[in-house]
């Protein structure tokens, strides 16, 4: 998933719930970079 780089207080909330940074992009026609983010599944409790 992807949230905003300026953003960090999203960003945060997001690390605290297991999803770490991955990488940065900026998608065709925006003004910003965004923060691309991943959760490990595979982790998760049922």
């Amino acid at each position: 998933m992807d949230t905003a780089e300026p953003a960090q207080d999203l960003i945060g909330w997001y690390e605290r719930r297991g999803y770490h940074p991955v990488g940065e992009v900026r998608w065709a026609g925006k003004t910003y970079d965004s923060i691309v983010m991943e959760k490990d599944l595979s982790k998760v409790a049922d």
